[in-house]
């Protein structure tokens, strides 16, 4: 009889493991949540900190999450165990974990780890929900255990979540099991204490939350113990001693960062969860997007999550309480249970943003509670009556969990609605339709080719091998005629009224609509021809080997202020580069700039780049309002990852300098664009309406420039001319406004040469602007300060020219080297003319192969933009002394076009390579 009895208490608990384990599996080949590669991503760290013995690196999140990426981490070991090729997965996404990113392509050498580390997860779940019905069994029979944990296991919202490779149900499962063995247990003893331990460091590793334990357990150890009227102190102290002996040896096992780099734990754990508590980011709920949600978010989110069959147990729950005489053990494990959903709710509602799956405890105590109820019906019944009952009950939650199998995160209580209603009650969901619309486009024909726009590119690049974007209102303007776009139930509920029809009444075709429960809960659209005006192409390549950038398209976005360069790039460096790009006027005035990281459409830096593979990049120039319109360079710069600029050429060899222009444009400023001066804007008279203010002091021979804002007008027609008055005298800085329109402001960036014999001394200083050949009216602006520059024109004693002529800039007259513990060169310019181009010079140390061993590239010890005639200007370089070096080349080149100066020898011959050789062999 007792092997019969053992005999079907281990059936009833296989069945309870077998049902939680199925019902968890329906996640597997059908979506993914945005959060999960995330955790893919930590877990490769994980094990890469692990193996390496860079314990530190164990903190991975402020979750902390490090349960997760326990889990994540064995997951990796048994997909290289059971599928080996996985390995070179592996070996690429561990040079990228470092990034967060939104590439199709990263993600897809992350899909093998995230389907056995869900396995590995559910699986633990399973193990650990099977082993609550045990516990349970203690205080009641195991068939009402298995009952009410079976509620549990068939609830799709809670399955969904715990199917996930996420926090949120482990640290529920952790918090629950420690709690109760604590109120199964007969007698506390130590084994029970320590059980208790370790399963609160799992909750605490597993999400922050979970440190309500270090507060709740020992208050229910307390509690106990008044309860049993057997409160002693000194027991209580080694009640809680035993406890923290499964507690704090489990943390630092589990997270051994505790004790090699605490502080670097504490800061990972307190900086960024304050950052997740202080972000500001709208949640969806009853209807509107709202930043507040106010105290009623999650009683009413709770019971929408509810499933039908446990809205039932609960009232039936509530029914026992009120008639039925519970005994005092039962009463106690309700109230403690109660009294933890209570407290861990009000802790999430007043520190967290608003996210049913926050409250996941909470949602398993109340399912857990409802089939505990349910269960205690068949122990009250007639056996035969009960045994009915409860098959008619389970059969309801398994058909309802069966309906939303394939995607149960869009569960919803029916006495709310259902399905049918949660897209105006919540979010509906976790972004999991992009998936399955994602998997349709994957069908269509050629699909793979076409480029696919999602705001949730993990879900997508899971089952979409083609190129994937990440739709946002930035990339939304690239969109070209044949993509996809792929816009889900959640996107459109933040984005409400009328989303998805706004993307219709655009011209976008819809090919798909994904239906879950009968409510539509994403779409495929296929993009309009495209709206962008495209303003230049380029297929010159310029290199900075080993990388090459192949070809640029620029666009401007209709109706707006923005020019877009599109980039492709091969690149077989090894190294990372960061890209500058410029927006400049014909004076260079920059406009507009911007610095990205060179990441390519398939998401990897380009020291991950493979040779043969085309790279593209986008990059948006946001032109500042009032931008005139005209001729604009569209300039880049290239960084190496040391941040050192990479010099540019042409694939003949031809050096284009640090800086090169790839196209010039016209640019035609949006009609309805708002300008806004700046506060500190000094006021003038129309037509100049502002400018910022010059500075106190100017030296002689130095540039004086401006902001200014001015309308247009019908007698500021043909060639205007902005004039700076210093004194009496008055420098022009003329402009043709043939194409601006009239009655707009424009912006204008005037620049002046002050003269190099200007009188030292205080001026007032006063604007005006008239057509160049009408007199002007001038606004007083202020006072300035015109300051002596100090020069010199007088070679150094002994100095023998060597007349070294570059161009019509001036001549190079000494150019001595000398040794000592380095490689010292003296260099000494004389101007031959005043200048205003801002030369680079460059410095080359080379040994007797031609090879560059070191080298200086910068402006001389003076800018070339302030010589004047016959000035002498004193240069003094250092390099590593070393016996390679047999000569030093010097010149000097335009940093835009690359373009070096022409170098002749005293004589008047031509120099080769428009540089001058210095011998430094026989030093």
């Amino acid at each position: 009889m007792n092997r019969a009895i053992g005999a079907r208490k281990t059936l009833l608990l296989c069945a309870v493991f077998v049902t939680t384990f199925v019902s968890r599996l329906g996640a597997i080949g059908r979506y993914v949540t945005p959060d999960e590669y995330a955790w893919v991503f930590r877990s490769i760290r994980f094990r890469h900190a692990l193996l390496s013995g860079n314990l530190a690196e164990t903190i991975q999140a402020p979750h902390p999450g490090v349960i997760t990426t326990w889990i994540g981490t064995i997951g990796i070991q048994l997909t290289l165990l059971f599928n080996p090729q996985s390995a070179d997965s592996l070996a690429t996404a561990q040079k990228l974990a470092w990034a967060h990113t939104q590439s199709g392509e990263v993600y897809t050498h992350l899909i093998p780890f995230l389907t056995g580390s869900r396995i590995t997860l559910i699986l633990i779940f399973s193990a650990g929900l099977t082993l609550i019905a045990w516990l349970l069994a203690k205080r009641t029979s195991l068939t009402v255990a298995a009952i009410g944990v079976g509620f549990v296991a068939l609830d799709p919202w809670i399955s969904g979540l715990s199917g996930l490779l996420h926090v949120d149900a482990l640290m529920s499962l952790f918090c629950l099991i420690a709690i109760l063995i604590l109120l199964t247990a007969d007698e506390l003893s130590p084994k029970h204490l320590i059980a208790t331990g370790v399963a609160t460091s799992c909750a605490i590793l597993s999400k922050l939350p979970g440190v309500l334990l270090l507060v709740f357990i020992p208050a229910l150890l307390l509690a106990i113990q008044i309860y049993k009227h057997e409160f002693q102190p000194g027991t209580l102290v080694k009640q809680g001693l035993w406890w923290l002996a499964g507690l704090i040896p489990a943390l630092i096992l589990l997270l051994p960062a505790l004790v090699v780099a605490p502080n670097a734990v504490l800061q990972t754990i307190v900086e960024n969860s304050n950052q997740e508590i202080n972000i500001q980011a709208a949640t969806f709920f009853m209807g509107e997007s709202r930043f507040e949600v106010g105290p009623q978010f999650y009683p009413l989110a709770l019971f929408i999550r509810l499933s039908p069959i446990t809205t039932l147990g609960c009232i039936i729950g509530l029914w026992q309480l009120a008639t039925q005489k519970l005994s005092r053990n039962a009463l106690f494990s309700i109230t403690t249970l109660a009294l933890f959903s209570v407290l861990f709710g009000c802790g999430m509602a007043l520190s967290s943003r608003q996210f049913t799956r926050y409250m996941l405890p909470v949602s398993i105590l109340i399912t857990l509670g409802a089939g505990l109820a349910v269960g205690n019906l068949y122990a009250n019944f007639k056996q035969s009556v009960g045994a009915k009952w409860i098959a008619v009950t389970f059969a309801a939650q398994f058909l309802w969990m069966a309906w939303l199998w394939p995607t149960p995160l869009a569960a919803a209580n029916l006495f709310t609605g259902g399905p049918w209603q949660l897209h105006n009650q919540l979010p509906a969901g976790w972004q999991d339709g992009a998936s399955q619309a994602a998997r349709h486009a994957s069908q269509l024909s050629n699909g793979q080719s076409r480029r696919l726009f999602t705001t949730n590119v993990p879900a997508a690049a899971s089952f979409y091998a083609g190129p994937i974007y990440r739709l946002s209102e930035e990339t939304a303007n690239l969109i070209r005629e044949n993509d996809l776009i792929i816009i889900d139930q959640n996107q459109a509920q933040l984005n409400r009224p009328n989303f998805v029809e706004q993307y219709l009444n655009d011209g976008h075709k819809l090919l798909h609509t994904v239906r879950t429960g009968g409510v539509d809960t994403a779409w495929l659209l296929a993009a309009r021809p495209s709206q962008l005006n495209v303003l230049a192409n380029q297929a010159d390549v310029r290199a900075a080997a080993p990388i090459s950038l192949i070809h640029a398209a620029i666009f401007q976005i209709p109706n707006r202020a923005e020019i877009v360069v599109q980039t492709n790039w091969q690149s077989s460096a090894g190294q990372d580069y960061n890209m500058v790009i410029y927006a400049k006027d014909g004076q260079d005035n920059v406009w507009s700039t911007v610095e990205y990281k060179l990441v390519g459409n398939s998401g990897l830096p380009a020291e991950h780049w493979s040779p043969e593979k085309t790279e593209e990049h986008f990059a948006t120039l946001s032109m500042p309002p009032a931008t005139p319109p005209g001729e604009y360079e569209i300039a880049i710069e290239l960084f190496d990852s040391s941040g050192n600029r990479s010099g540019l050429f042409t694939t003949d060899g031809r050096f284009l300098g640090s800086q090169s222009t790839l196209v010039t444009l016209h640019y035609t400023p949006p009609q309805s664009e708002q300008v806004e001066l700046p506060e500190n804007a000094i006021p003038l008279s129309a037509p100049l309406i502002a400018t910022t203010s010059l500075p106190t002091t100017l030296k002689q021979g130095s540039t004086a420039a401006l902001n200014l804002w001015w309308e247009h007008t019908d007698s500021t027609e043909g060639t205007l001319d902005f004039q700076l008055k210093i004194g009496e005298s008055v420098l022009s800085s003329p402009i043709n406004v043939e194409n601006y329109q009239t009655g707009k402001v424009y912006r204008h960036k005037p620049k002046w040469r002050i003269p190099a014999d200007f009188p030292p001394g205080e001026w007032p200083l006063s604007l005006g602007l008239a057509p160049s050949d009408q007199p002007n009216d001038f606004s007083e602006i202020g006072m300035i300060t015109i300051e002596a520059e100090n020069r010199n024109f007088s070679l150094p004693v002994g100095t023998e020219p060597i007349n070294i002529q570059f161009g019509t800039l001036g001549r190079l007259q000494q150019a001595q080297a000398t040794v000592s513990d380095q490689l010292n060169l003296s260099l000494t310019w004389q101007a031959s003319e005043d200048s205003s181009v801002d030369y680079t010079m460059f410095v080359h140390v080379r040994d007797d192969q031609g090879n560059v061993i070191d080298q200086i590239d910068r402006p001389p010890a003076k800018s070339t933009a302030a010589w004047v005639t016959n000035e002498v200007i004193v240069d003094q370089l250092s390099f590593e002394a070393t016996d390679e070096a047999v000569e030093i080349a010097i010149g000097l080149y335009d940093p835009n076009s690359g373009e070096r100066i022409p170098v002749f020898s005293a004589d008047g011959t031509p120099l080769p390579d428009r540089q001058f050789i210095v011998d430094v062999s026989n030093r």
